[in-house]
């Protein structure tokens, strides 16, 4: 854990390594820490831009997992929080057509890890009521989804893909 840590200051990215604790502490900076379902602990970003500065760091913190011998487990796997704050009622439920229409094709790509009990692709049954809960204005369902859309419209509006696959290679 501490070598992950000095990897990621060394490159003078902020990275606070408190793994102790369980979720992030508010502090601006990469995070660890602990998660139950995680042996090692789980590390956490900020909301990153999708520049290639973001990606970049991203490869950063996951090479130094790497090097530390940092391993997924078969049921562990990175997962990332889109920002939907701009997204009106429309482009919500266009999201959700979207992903429902797609799932199987994005899924190919995750292979063992949506068979896991934290990342598993919806039935038709759930996406009709998907569809129907974002029709009135909320969207609240079963998280361990691949695609988990229970923040649609919260203050801060996020869907979380979870659906990212057991790797660390950037």
């Amino acid at each position: 854990r501490a070598c992950i840590a000095a990897e990621v200051l060394s490159h003078g990215v902020a990275f606070h390594g408190e793994w102790d604790r369980y979720h992030r502490n508010g502090t601006p900076g990469w995070q660890a820490c602990r998660d139950g379902t995680v042996s090692g602990g789980e590390i956490i970003s900020d909301i990153l831009t999708g520049d290639q500065a973001s990606v970049d760091e991203v490869g950063l913190v996951l090479a130094a997992a790497r090097q530390a011998r940092g391993v997924p487990g078969p049921e562990q796997g990175m997962h990332a929080h889109h920002d939907a704050r701009d997204f009106t009622q429309a482009d919500k439920a266009r999201l959700c057509h979207n992903l429902e229409v797609c799932q199987d094709l994005l899924l190919a790509y995750v292979g063992r890890r949506t068979r896991t009990s934290w990342c598993r692709p919806m039935s038709a049954d759930e996406w009709a009521r998907v569809h129907a809960l974002v029709a009135q204005g909320t969207c609240h369902h079963d998280r361990y989804r691949a695609f988990n859309l229970n923040h649609l419209f919260s203050g801060n509006p996020r869907v979380e893909w979870r659906a990212l696959g057991n790797t660390l290679n950037g």
